[in-house]
């Protein structure tokens, strides 16, 4: 019954540019029972926009771009704990993201690094 944090699209200044999926279960605090599941990809992502989606039930999950399915994932459990959403830029975290600029990413109103969301969208799959 336990949740499983959901990464539908990721980048870091380490992929430049590329993006992954990654599904991570288990105790957060256990190195040996904490579980991950991901898949990179080359596409890039910056300087246009693309629809990200991901759709699971017991089968697996289903992880798509620009309505296209990209990927099959059925290593993960299907979660089915109540799910939130978050849209975060974590740039701070060094040893994923890779090397700040050592003059630092600049102002919000002066910085070239942007995360851009159109909408988003979700929904819950209603039982027969």
């Amino acid at each position: 019954m336990d949740g499983v944090e959901i990464d539908i699209m990721e980048t870091t200044g380490v992929m430049k540019g590329e993006y992954q999926y990654a599904l991570h279960w288990g105790p957060y605090g256990s190195p040996t029972e904490k579980r991950i599941s991901s898949k990179h990809f080359k596409n890039r992502v910056g300087g246009e926009w693309h629809t990200y989606g991901v759709e699971w039930d017991a089968t697996g999950y289903r992880f798509s771009r620009d309505g296209q399915i990209v990927a099959t994932d059925t290593t993960c459990p299907a979660s089915r704990a109540p799910e939130f959403i978050l849209l975060t830029s974590e740039s701070n975290i060094k040893s994923w993201n890779g090397e700040r600029p050592a003059t630092g990413y600049g102002s919000k109103s002066q910085s070239t690094n942007l995360f851009e969301v159109d909408w988003v969208k979700a929904w819950e799959r209603v039982p027969k």
